[in-house]
This record gives C-alpha cells, sequence and structure tokens, in this order.
C-alpha cells in the first residue's frame, strides 16, 4: 500500500541531500549527557549500553526511516491487502483511501470487476471480448431498471 519508491522521490524533493555532517558539537559527549534525559522524557530505560551516537545528513536519515518504516508498515499493509480482498466492489475505494495511487486522469484502465451488476447498469452497451479483440456489443438491457426500495411502513 506504500510505494517506497515514490516515498524516497519525495524525501530528496523535500531536501533530503547529502549535505554536511559537521555541526560543531561533540555529538558522542552530548549524546551521552542528554541520555538520562530522554530517559525520563520517554519512560524507556535501555536494556543495555546505547550504541555511540551517529550524525547522519538529512539523506541519510530519510533512508533509516524510510527503511524502518517499511519493515513495520509492509505486514501490516500485507494483511490490510489480505482483507480488502474480501470487500467485494468497496475493495478500489477502500484502497484508495488507504492511500494506493489513484490512476491518472484520462487514463485508461483494463477493470475485470468481481460483480458486474453495478458496473453494466452504468452503460448503454457492453463490449464483448475475446482473444483481446472485440467480438460483438451489445445493448444492456436492463440499464436505468433499478426501482429504489419502498422505505420502511411504505409501498409502493
Amino acid at each position: 500500500m506504500v510505494d517506497w519508491s515514490l516515498a524516497r522521490r519525495i524525501a530528496g524533493l523535500a531536501g533530503a541531500s547529502a549535505g554536511p555532517k559537521e555541526v560543531g558539537v561533540d555529538m558522542g559527549e552530548a549524546a551521552d549527557r542528554l541520555a538520562p534525559a530522554v530517559a525520563r522524557y520517554t519512560k524507556l530505560e535501555p536494556d543495555g549500553p546505547l550504541p555511540p551516537a551517529e550524525l547522519v545528513n538529512r539523506a541519510e536519515w530519510a533512508d533509516a526511516n524510510l527503511t524502518t518504516l517499511s519493515h513495520l508498515l509492509d505486514p501490516v499493509a500485507e494483511r490490510l491487502s489480505g482483507r480488502l480482498a474480501d470487500a467485494g466492489p468497496i475493495a478500489g475505494p477502500l484502497r484508495l483511501a488507504a492511500g494506493a495511487t489513484a490512476p491518472a486522469l484520462g487514463e485508461t484502465l483494463l477493470l475485470v470487476p468481481r460483480h458486474v451488476c453495478p458496473t453494466v447498469n452504468n452503460f448503454d452497451h457492453a463490449v464483448i471480448v475475446r482473444d483481446g479483440a472485440i467480438a460483438q456489443v451489445e445493448n444492456v438491457a436492463a440499464r436505468g431498471r433499478e426501482h429504489p426500495l419502498a422505505a420502511s411502513g411504505t409501498s409502493d
């Protein structure tokens, strides 16, 4: 559900460049001095010694975060995708709502609906394709013949 290559491109456009790493501060000393305050604030106690501080530029920071997020989110996305496969005709809108990339305006799409009733009802003609070629065009006889359900307590 997440296009990680697109996320990396956006990070690059947003300023994740390989800039300088020198900031004029002893990062090791600063990390050691601030570790107790971070532990108090987060209420997280390290199980062992902390790794040494590492100064990274924006590009390295973006890459590290996107890599970590992909490892965390991809299993969740796979489970959601499996659930969406069972969502029937609303799977497409749910995928878009979950962040799937929408097709570009005017882009040609091949649709193979799981349930044709609501799809066929939207068109005057059905195009029958065999072996990649149009075999025939049929009128949709049921077009516009749907009847709304009567409200509770009323009759048609």
